[in-house]
């Protein structure tokens, strides 16, 4: 994606203009155009001329674009025999939520009234969905519902849906053989006979999933610093990809 047109996508006002003008030290008032579009485009050609301004422009996108991805969680709750596997979730919810990162999870952004299957179909949709995978997530029909509304709003095209997602591994089990899960779901269909399709869809495209699933670099979640900052650098690489920024995702702020 060109500068450009970084540049069209991350600036959405006139204040936002203003504010980028005054983090580049140039005036507002200098660039010409008689609407917002054309003094994007003044005020690219002023920062064209400078390498120095244009790292400063990048820097100043990339961080608009990263605090204005919506990122969703999908991830199994803590039950018996499963205490511990939302831990991960909370230390990550909170460490990415206070660097500004916006995060969308069930149990934050679900209130009273809200339909949960909205949500999902909402998370289905979203630029970057964090799987935290645990025996249990394969096991639970809401957290396969939405990994398969990932895959459906992909058009079931591999490719797509590693693009749009970040998988954790939070409970370092192996999981379970293709044959051993369709059953398991065989079991589950013939218990909930409302939801047929769904299941049918599931069973019918489960294989690819777990061979994604197993094909896929993923992180194993360990209770140290270094692996949360590492999560989440990684993360902030996503985040660009699907941009297709070229850019440091380590730069620091240029001054």
């Amino acid at each position: 994606m060109e500068i450009i047109d970084l540049m069209y996508n991350s600036i959405n006002t006139d204040s936002e203009l203003d504010l980028l003008c005054s983090y580049l030290g140039i005036k507002s008032t200098s660039l010409y155009g008689c609407n917002r579009e054309g003094k994007i485009i003044s005020l690219y050609e002023q920062c064209r001329c400078s390498q120095f301004d244009k790292d400063r422009l990048l820097y100043w996108i990339s961080n608009k674009i990263k605090f204005t991805t919506d990122i969703y969680f999908s991830y199994a709750w803590n039950s018996a025999g499963y205490e511990n596997i939302e831990t991960p979730v909370q230390i990550l919810y909170n460490e990415m939520s206070s660097r500004g990162y916006e995060i969308k999870r069930d149990i934050i952004n679900l209130h009273y009234g809200n339909s949960i299957i909205e949500f999902m179909n909402n998370l289905g949709k979203a630029k970057l969905v964090v799987i935290f995978l645990s025996e249990k997530y394969l096991r639970s029909i809401n957290c396969m519902y939405e990994l398969h509304e990932v895959f459906r709003n992909s058009r079931y095209e591999i490719e797509s849906v590693k693009s749009r997602i970040f998988i954790v591994n939070v409970d370092n089990k192996k999981a379970p053989n293709s044959d051993e899960l369709i059953n398991y779901w065989k079991e589950k269909q013939k218990e909930d006979k409302d939801n047929t399709p769904f299941f049918e869809n599931l069973i019918h495209y489960l294989p690819s999933i777990l061979k994604l699933i197993k094909d896929i670099n993923y992180y194993t979640y360990t209770d140290d610093k270094e692996c949360t900052s590492n999560i989440i650098t990684h993360i902030n690489r996503k985040i660009h990809t699907s941009y297709n920024i070229s850019i440091d995702i380590n730069i620091n702020n240029p001054t």
